[in-house]
């Protein structure tokens, strides 16, 4: 299990797009991180020599307005992905989930699949 933090209007959009889907919250959210997950593992994978250097994640952008937390529920394997990509990224947790949900928010924007 994972504890995500962020802003009220990212749960609400999370709750939304879960529910659009007819899939749970964690169940969204599992989707769309352990691609960036799975797409981290591979670049990794293309290094023959040593641990190659990730570039850190951009500072997190800090949303004003009240904040609040939800669960996501995973395997302890999705778990231990999700954390070692975030450590190699060296960010939190929090914030490469984040930074991956609000990624794919806006590739969805571009593409017209979600409006703004």
């Amino acid at each position: 299990m994972i504890i995500v933090r962020c802003s009220q209007a990212e749960c609400d959009l999370i709750r939304e797009l879960a529910r659009d889907g007819r899939q749970t919250i964690s169940g969204y959210v599992l989707k769309v991180v352990l691609g960036y997950v799975a797409l981290d593992e591979n670049y990794l994978a293309k290094f023959t020599r040593g641990v190659p250097y990730f570039a850190p994640m951009k500072r997190p952008i800090k949303v004003i307005g009240p904040r609040t937390t939800f669960l996501v529920r995973c395997s302890r394997d999705e778990s231990h992905r999700i954390r070692a990509a975030a450590k190699r990224r060296d960010a939190t947790i929090t914030g490469y989930i984040l930074s991956a949900l609000r990624r794919t928010w806006k590739v969805q924007i571009k593409i017209g699949r979600m409006a703004r």
